[in-house]
């Protein structure tokens, strides 16, 4: 028998996981954002939680040095699971140099995309008035993309000063139609993605709405022009590939807007999370020089 060859109980394994993952999906477990409140980052990271107007809460950590360099990072997990290993990620960041705030937004099924944007835009307003004088970056993976270029638009067109310089997107989820011919195909080598979680995702999010409507999927606004430099970077056999190549292309196109984009070859979506990965240390350093680049 091939090597590469899964046994009975490896392939029994794998669909238990997966299962287990769709059902998660279905039924989301709540901890009330125990993993991003400010008791589980080390005392070294300074940590300081909100309570915001906006609802929700968010918490800050500093880097070892003082900082005006800020990222404000929307985690990702379908806009339903809560903050998971994104502790991890925000610490990794704060030892690159930068403070790093993260808001715990409300989630679906209980709430839906108007009150889910409504609640991001009001804790960016309330997060720029605690750091008036700080640059920021937004950092959002998977569906965290969404959100983050739904409010940088919103604040582009309102002329807001104190919005993002840029941006840094792994692993983005901006297309909640998932309608791209392309998908089935990703699907058979994704790791971690099925269609079927996402588009649960996206009834969950938006139900009975048209998923093209470009409140609920940013990649169907017709102006993405003039939001800053953004980083995108995904992986090679990741579901939404097709989504997220489709989505630099636009970017390119856009003035105002430019856009760098890695693929790491063979990983899964949002490999990020698994900081121990020698990628993702990689990506971790890539994200610091990009960010020291745009934030100066």
């Amino acid at each position: 028998m091939s090597s590469d060859v899964m046994s009975a109980e490896e392939l029994k394994a794998m669909e238990e996981a997966m299962a287990a993952f769709l059902e998660e999906f279905r039924n989301p477990s709540r901890c009330d954002g125990a993993n991003l409140r400010a008791g589980i980052f080390p005392e070294k990271y300074h940590p300081v939680e909100r309570n915001l107007k906006a609802g929700r809460f968010m918490t800050t950590i500093e880097p070892e040095a003082e900082t005006k360099k800020h990222i404000f990072l929307l985690h990702g997990g379908g806009f339903e699971l809560e903050a998971s290993m994104h502790c991890n990620v925000m610490m990794d960041l704060a030892d690159r140099g930068f403070r790093v705030t993260a808001y715990d937004y409300p989630l679906s099924p209980e709430h839906q995309y108007k009150e889910i944007n409504e609640a991001v835009y009001n804790a960016y307003k309330e997060f720029r008035e605690f750091y008036p004088d700080d640059t920021v970056a937004l950092h959002g993976d998977s569906c965290g993309t969404s959100l983050g270029m739904t409010l940088l638009m919103r604040l582009r067109d309102e002329g807001d000063q104190s919005r993002p310089m840029a941006a840094v997107w792994p692993s983005p989820a901006v297309d909640m139609s998932l309608d791209s011919p392309l998908l089935p195909m990703y699907e058979k080598n994704d790791p971690s993605l099925t269609l079927e979680v996402l588009r649960l995702c996206s009834e969950r999010y938006a139900p009975g709405t048209d998923w093209k409507d470009p409140a609920v999927s940013p990649f169907y606004a017709e102006d993405m022009s003039d939001l800053g430099d953004m980083f995108v970077y995904y992986s090679s056999v990741e579901l939404l590939r097709p989504d997220t190549e489709a989505f630099i292309k636009k970017l390119a196109d856009q003035k105002g807007t430019s856009v760098k984009a890695f693929m790491c070859e063979g990983l899964f979506h949002d490999y990020v999370l698994q900081n121990e990965l020698p990628e993702s240390v990689y990506i971790l350093d890539e994200t610091a020089a990009f960010l020291n680049e745009k934030l100066d």
